[in-house]
């Protein structure tokens, strides 16, 4: 039975695309470079920023995502992330059937406390897991962080999220996950963890269905 419901945060529960577009935009200009089409530009969330500007810089990578992550702290939080539609009632419907709630993401994770906390949602949560400014870990470090400080199984545990990165750290911790299709991932992404995906999910509103039916 699932008993422990771990949320990715951007493309998950919120809508961070104005966010995360503006403080590229801000970085790309600074470094001389062009922003992708906007075709292209969800292919910039979800991926550590390390790894996305290795496909426009040839060296200077760490530089770089320091300087995003400065421009980030100047953001106006508040006014450009937004909660997806249904997110709270999935949340008190999921409360309601005696799940634990997590968040772990790879994004700072006071910010993310911060974000969750402005869009009011952050007291579902038993704890929020992500990254600080020392070590820079990936999906499958953070969720690996979470289930040794929270002693929850990983038996009892799904993720939900939106893109091959939480498919393939669940994968690699070894836990179900569940995938949103309104977020910024899309299912032609997922290649080889299509099939370890429990469940798509077009709504907020179907997550605790979609679990209930796994148990």
């Amino acid at each position: 039975m699932i008993k422990n419901v771990l949320f990715d945060l951007d493309g998950t529960l919120i809508d961070s695309s104005k966010c995360i577009y503006t403080v590229y935009e801000q970085l790309f200009s600074e470094l001389g470079l062009e922003m992708p089409p906007q075709e292209e530009r969800r292919k910039l969330i979800g991926p550590p920023v390390e790894t996305t500007m290795k496909r426009f810089l040839t060296d200077g990578f760490k530089e770089a995502a320091d300087r995003f992550r400065a421009i980030y702290l100047t953001v106006d939080l508040s006014a450009t992330n937004v909660l997806y539609d249904g997110i709270t009632e999935a949340l008190r419907e999921l409360k309601r059937q005696g799940k634990r709630l997590f968040v772990a993401t790879s994004k700072s994770e006071p910010v993310a406390k911060t974000i969750l906390e402005l869009m009011n949602v952050a007291d579902y949560f038993d704890a929020i897991y992500g990254n600080n400014a020392v070590d820079r870990m990936h999906k499958a470090e953070v969720l690996e962080a979470l289930f040794s400080e929270c002693g929850i199984s990983k038996e009892e545990s799904i993720l939900i999220g939106d893109t091959v990165f939480d498919a393939e750290g669940a994968a690699e911790c070894g836990i179900k996950t569940g995938i949103v299709n309104y977020g910024f991932g899309r299912k032609e992404d997922f290649g080889k963890y299509r099939e370890g995906i429990a469940f798509f999910a077009d709504k907020a509103e179907q997550i605790p269905s979609l679990i209930g039916e796994l148990n």
